[in-house]
C-alpha cells in the first residue's frame, strides 16, 4: 500500500487526473496492482460468466472504496454478437477458444483444461464497450482471457492507440487453445503502437508424465507481461492533458514498484514546467519518500525469500528452480 497521506501534493495530482482502470477477465477479485490507486480510480471489470459477474458486482464495491465499480457481463471479442464460452474444469482456464488437448496433454495441468460445458455468451468489441460503458479515456488495461487477448487488443484500436498508458496482458508461448495468438504476435502489436515491455513474469510447467522424485527443468508455458509507454513520449501532449497523463503514469509506475521511472517522471514534469518550482521540490520529496517506504517493505519481504539484494541493478528470483 502506498501512503498517500504522506504525499499530499502527489495525492492531489492523482485525484485531479483520475483513473479509469479496466480489468478484462476479472474473475476472483480486483487486480492487486490496482489497489494502491483505489481512492482515485473508477474500476471496470468484464466477466462473461453471469454468476461470477453478479458476485463481482455485489462484492467489489464492498471490498474497496473505489470511486465507482462497473461490471460488464459481455465477453470482449473481435465482433458484437454471441459466442460459445468453453467452461473448463478449472474455471480460470475457460475461454471463447476451445482448448487444444493435443497441446495441453503434454503438460501436468492437462486435466484443468477439460471442457465440462459450453455456454452461449454475448460479445462486444473493446472500443464499442469503451463507448457504451464510459471508459474511452481509460489509463490502464489488464487482459487475462485465456487465448483471446490479441483479438481483444485488435478490437480496441482506438483505446490502445490513444489514451492508454499501460497494459498488463497474459501471453502464451504454446497454443493451448485452438486459434490462439502467441507472445510474439502480442508483443509486436503493442510495440508498433508505442508500448515497451517493462516486466515479464513466467509460468513454467513440468511435462505430463513427470516423476515427482526427479528434478527436471520446466518448460516455459505462459507469462504475464506489463507494457508501459515511455514517459518522454507523452511530451507531445500539452497543457492539462500533459499534466493528467504524466500524473497518471506516475501513479501507475509507483503502484507497480518502478521507482526509477517515477523519479524520471518527476524530472520530466520539472522540465515541462508542469508545476512551479516550489511544487516540483515538494513532489521530488514526496515521491522519494514513497520510494523509501516501498524499498523498506521490499527488504522485509525478501528477508525470508532470497539472499539477493532487491536493490541490485539485476535480479534473479531464487525462489524458483526452472
Amino acid at each position: 500500500m502506498l501512503y498517500w497521506k504522506r504525499a499530499p501534493l502527489l495525492a492531489s495530482l492523482l485525484d485531479e487526473a483520475g483513473f479509469k482502470l479496466i480489468d478484462i477477465g476479472g474473475r476472483g477479485s480486483a487486480f492487486a496492482p490496482f489497489i494502491p490507486l483505489v481512492s482515485f480510480a473508477h474500476y471496470y471489470a468484464a466477466e462473461p460468466d453471469a454468476e461470477e459477474a453478479r458476485r463481482l458486482a455485489r462484492e467489489l464495491p464492498q471490498q474497496r472504496a473505489w470511486r465507482s465499480v462497473t461490471v460488464i457481463a459481455e465477453a470482449m471479442a473481435s465482433r458484437r454478437g454471441e459466442a460459445d464460452l468453453y467452461v473448463t474444469r478449472r474455471p480460470g482456464m475457460s475461454s471463447l477458444l476451445e482448448p487444444d488437448r493435443t497441446v495441453t496433454g503434454r503438460y501436468c495441468l492437462d486435466s484443468k483444461f477439460e471442457v465440462v460445458s459450453t455456454v452461449r455468451v454475448p460479445t462486444l468489441p473493446l472500443d464499442e464497450a469503451a463507448a457504451r460503458y464510459g471508459f474511452s479515456d481509460a489509463a490502464f488495461l489488464k487482459l487475462d482471457t485465456q487465448g483471446t487477448e490479441f483479438d481483444i487488443l485488435e478490437s480496441g484500436s482506438r483505446l490502445v492507440g490513444g489514451p492508454l498508458l499501460g497494459i498488463h496482458v497474459e501471453v502464451s508461448f504454446h497454443r493451448f487453445y485452438r486459434g490462439q495468438h502467441l507472445f510474439a504476435d502480442v508483443d509486436a502489436y503493442l510495440r508498433t503502437r508505442g508500448y515497451e515491455l517493462f516486466f515479464l513474469n513466467r509460468t513454467l510447467l513440468r511435462r505430463a508424465g513427470y516423476r515427482k522424485s526427479f528434478y527436471s527443468r520446466r518448460v516455459v508455458a505462459w507469462a504475464h507481461c506489463l507494457y508501459l509507454r515511455e514517459p518522454t513520449t507523452l511530451l507531445s501532449t500539452e497543457g492539462d492533458a500533459l499534466r493528467h497523463q504524466l500524473s497518471r503514469l506516475l501513479g501507475l509506475v509507483l503502484a507497480f514498484g518502478f521507482f526509477d521511472v517515477a523519479l524520471e517522471i518527476v524530472e520530466i514534469a520539472a522540465h515541462a514546467a508542469m508545476l512551479d518550482t516550489a511544487d516540483i521540490l515538494r513532489l521530488r520529496e514526496e515521491v522519494a519518500a514513497i520510494c523509501d517506504l516501498g524499498t523498506a517493505r521490499k527488504l522485509l519481504e525478501q528477508q525470508r525469500k532470497s539472499a539477493e539484494d532487491p536493490r541490485a541493478s539485476s535480479y534473479r528470483d531464487l525462489r524458483h528452480i526452472d
